[in-house]
């Protein structure tokens, strides 16, 4: 075992989420979790087998997921930066000094985190 670097932000969701939650990546990359012509489309299963492991209900198994190879996905992912965003490059930065907190307009907090933010700005 060799200590590496930890993923960043979209890779360690493209490392994670199944297909159907490929709207939560940019979408210069969303094709890769679901198009058959993706070289890493083996990561996203349709279908995965789950163990029992002496368990009655179903909500206790153990998913049986494949392993993720991390230079693959680098790899995948490297043409599909290129098109992203300066929004989607930045949520995808770590080790900033500044902190970041996501959440979508139409989120019932949106409106009272924007707030908050606005009068911390406001205070500096």
């Amino acid at each position: 075992f060799q200590l590496e670097q930890p993923f960043k932000p979209v890779e360690q969701l493209m490392a994670v989420l199944p297909e159907d939650s490929s709207h939560a990546i940019p979408k210069a990359s969303c094709w890769l979790m679901r198009d058959s012509e993706s070289p890493i489309i083996d990561f996203y299963p349709k279908d995965v087998l789950c163990d029992p492991n002496g368990k009655a209900m179903p909500w206790l198994w153990v998913v049986l997921l494949p392993f993720i190879d991390e230079d693959r996905l680098f790899a995948a992912m490297a043409p599909s930066i290129k098109k992203w965003t300066q929004e989607e490059l930045l949520c995808n930065a770590r080790g900033l000094d500044d902190g970041y907190v996501y959440c979508h307009v139409t989120h019932p907090l949106a409106s009272a985190v924007s707030a908050a933010l606005d009068t911390k700005e406001k205070d500096k």
